[in-house]
């Protein structure tokens, strides 16, 4: 017969963090060196090695076919006239509004759509302002009621030898308090 001993621990008790304290050394176990086993290994000198995966040269060529580009002006004089439309003849005119009107296929309303999206498409690819750029050099603003200043209340220093720059600036909760930490 076999003595056997269960734990049990209470359910709410999973799942905890381990509670570590500190304590001084001590020696659980001290092996004697095996001469027998010491004359099997060898002794080197250190060595150094440097292993690196980058390649010290590399060239890289390209050919693609040239496309074949040309210039090409409109001139408006009263909107964007087709080019067999005179626009000083009202009659000619008179008779391509009609035609525009009749045909539902090029309404305005697409042909204002499909401008749109090209105009949306085109702002979405440079979306960016420069904050620091002055955008329009020599004019100070008329709309400020009072001059801005700031003034330093408190300062701290990072005492990290790798200079981190700021990641967030939070203003203070309550609005009649105008400060902000960086």
């Amino acid at each position: 017969m076999t003595d056997a001993y269960t734990y049990q621990k209470p359910r709410e008790e999973f799942g905890r963090h381990p509670n570590f304290i500190d304590i001084d050394p001590q020696i659980v176990a001290f092996i004697d060196q095996d001469p027998d086993i010491r004359k099997q290994f060898t002794l080197k000198d250190p060595k150094e090695l440097v292993l690196d995966n980058i390649p010290k040269l590399s060239e890289h060529g390209v050919n693609t076919e040239r496309v074949a580009t040309r210039n090409k002006g409109m001139k408006h004089v009263e909107g964007g006239w087709p080019e067999g439309i005179d626009p000083t003849e009202p009659s000619e005119v008179a008779k391509y509004k009609k035609k525009l009107d009749r045909d539902t296929t090029v309404g305005f309303s697409q042909a204002v759509r499909q401008t749109s999206d090209v105009a949306i498409s085109c702002i979405k690819q440079n979306n960016e302002i420069d904050q620091f750029e002055e955008y329009f050099p020599g004019e100070a603003p008329d709309h400020q009621s009072e001059t801005i200043s700031t003034k330093t209340l408190m300062l701290f220093k990072d005492p990290n030898r790798i200079k981190r720059a700021i990641t967030k600036i939070t203003w203070h909760p309550d609005q009649s308090e105008l400060k902000l930490a960086a």
